[in-house]
């Protein structure tokens, strides 16, 4: 798998106790080509990686968060239950993506845009917001999630208050004395 594009991948297993050695393969880019280990509890319902897919039983995408005590970044877990042939449940698998990745992405998404629309330098620009409504990229950095801040609320931003009340729309509004459209849409897999 390409570096930029995971961070780390695993599998944590249900029947084993989190200590155990082989409890949870995980290889990131710090141990590359070596496995590690999580030093917590992965069965904590608060692990919202692990229990999301679990009791989903579906593909899931995780708030995103700072991994304390694992990577030391601030990441989204992709992760699906595992099951046996007789549709048990085994475990989570899943890969994290580092927010360092999908920032890059989202600020090559506006570079882009502009440049086809011919108005580069115009003011146009993306911003990536969560599920619950916190700011993941966003061109000023102050507004985004990181260690120590969940990240501002969309409602606090210019259109933000429509943003969260619909999951697809455009609203006009005034930043800095100008009328500007915002658009917004929301993903049908992340939310």
């Amino acid at each position: 798998m390409p570096e930029e594009e995971v961070y780390g991948t695993y599998i944590a297993f249900e029947h084993k106790n989190w200590r155990d050695e082989d409890s949870m393969p995980w290889v990131d880019r710090k141990s590359w080509p070596n496995t590690t280990r999580v030093q917590y509890d992965y069965h904590d319902p608060k692990q919202e990686w692990y229990n999301g897919a679990k009791t989903t039983r579906a593909f899931y995408v995780t708030e995103p968060y700072y991994d304390e005590g694992g990577s030391e970044i601030t990441m989204v877990s992709l992760t699906v239950p595992v099951f046996d042939t007789a549709s048990n449940f085994v475990g989570v698998a899943g890969a994290d993506l580092s927010l360092d990745r999908v920032r890059q992405m989202v600020r090559a998404a506006r570079f882009s845009r502009a440049v086809e629309s011919g108005r580069a330098g115009t003011n146009e620009f993306a911003y990536l917001v969560s599920r619950t409504g916190k700011i993941i990229a966003h061109p000023n950095e102050e507004l985004m999630f990181r260690k120590g801040f969940p990240g501002a609320d969309v409602k606090s931003r210019p259109g933000g208050e429509a943003v969260a009340a619909k999951p697809e729309g455009f609203v006009e509004t005034t930043v800095d004395g100008k009328r500007r459209l915002v658009y917004w849409a929301t993903s049908p897999l992340t939310g």
